[in-house]
Order: structure tokens, then C-alpha cells, then sequence
């Protein structure tokens, strides 16, 4: 052993220089439960937050998302404005998936 200590900064507070970790010593739910308000803004949904979804969302995200553009379509052309920037890559399904379902309600 080199003498090293290695900390995961998800479960501890404290880092390998003894210094404190980037979140605190709260649990990963938490610590990724504040990184996603960052994007929170007074005018709705920001690119930022619709790629954030898009990108790391789990199915209630999902369904959030759907009911923020039932609610107001203005959200569509933003799903497409962060879908384009990821649609050159074939193995970016989400993204294709969101296009897919931005562009047939416009269409509609």
C-alpha cells in the first residue's frame, strides 16, 4: 500500500486531504437531487433542464417532461432545440426518441 486513502465523496463528507468532500457527506440521492435544481429557473424549463432530463431522467422525469408540454407546447420547440445538437449520433436514443415525439405533436 502507498499509504493513500481513497473516499467515495457519495458516502463520506471528508476526502483523501482530509479536506471536506463536494457534497458534504450526503447520500447520492441527495447529492443528485440538488444537482438537478440547478437548472430550475422562473421562466419553466430551460435547455439546460430539458437535456438534463432527457440525458439522466428516469421515467417519472419523463413523464414530468411530457406533462410540462401538454401543458404548454412551447416546450416542443425547445425538445427539439436540444435534440438537434445530440441527433448526429446514432446511439443517442433518447434523444432520437424526444425528436421523434416533439416533431410528430408539432406536426399534429
Amino acid at each position: 500500500m502507498s499509504g493513500k486513502i481513497f473516499v467515495t465523496p457519495l458516502t463520506s463528507g471528508v476526502d483523501a486531504c482530509g479536506g471536506m468532500g463536494w457534497n458534504n457527506g450526503r447520500f447520492e440521492t441527495q447529492a443528485r437531487e440538488t444537482m438537478m435544481h440547478r437548472h430550475l429557473s422562473h421562466q419553466g424549463l430551460s435547455l439546460a433542464a430539458i437535456d438534463d432530463v432527457i440525458s439522466r431522467g428516469k421515467r417519472k422525469d419523463w413523464e414530468d417532461l411530457r406533462l410540462a408540454v401538454l401543458g404548454n407546447p412551447v416546450f416542443l420547440e425547445k425538445i427539439r432545440q436540444v435534440c438537434r445538437a445530440h441527433i448526429a449520433d446514432p446511439r443517442a436514443q433518447r434523444y432520437h426518441f424526444w425528436m421523434h415525439y416533439a416533431e410528430k405533436h408539432l406536426a399534429a
